[in-house]
């Protein structure tokens, strides 16, 4: 069962806690291991970075993962055009991620030249657009294996698709 603070407050049991400067995950998870009730984040002092913001956008697009691959991956499966099912998906997802690829580092250097909250914003969507864009060809292009590989040949093909890390 998960302990709210509300009931930490409520139970009369003493409890510990940490005020900390840095909205750095991971010493977060060592102050949970740590056996601390809570952690307050003092970020008016210190504030958030881009080097913050990676990792956790990186633990969103785990979760927005869960979502967008069967989606497109179901609407790749109702599409029908003349490059295909899955070619509109692979091939506008790859290009969009090649570009946002690319503006990427622009605006993170640009960030660390002078910070200000707009290149942040900026930062933080043009990974969010990334991600997006990277979720779009996924599902198609492993869906495309058993549309274009003969039936004896799918499982083999398959452990080559998982042993490349695809």
């Amino acid at each position: 069962m998960r302990t709210t603070f509300r009931s930490l407050l409520t139970s009369g049991r003493k409890f510990a806690g940490c005020y900390i400067t840095t909205a750095c995950p991971e010493m977060i998870e060592v102050l949970k291991y740590a056996g601390l009730d809570y952690v307050i984040l003092d970020l008016v002092h210190d504030g958030l970075t881009v080097a913050d913001l990676r990792p956790m956008i990186m633990a969103a697009d785990n979760v927005l993962a869960l979502f967008l691959l069967p989606f497109f991956g179901t609407l790749s499966d109702r599409t029908d055009t003349k490059l295909g099912k899955r070619t509109p998906y692979i091939l506008g997802g790859t290009l969009a991620a090649v570009i946002l690829l690319n503006i990427l580092p622009l605006i993170d250097n640009s960030y660390y030249a002078t910070a200000s909250t707009g290149k942040m914003i900026t930062f933080i969507v043009v990974l969010g657009l990334l991600l997006i864009s990277m979720g779009t060809y996924r599902s198609p292009a492993v869906a495309l294996m058993p549309d274009v590989t003969p039936k004896p040949l799918r499982s083999r093909a398959n452990a080559i698709i998982n042993l490349m890390g695809a």
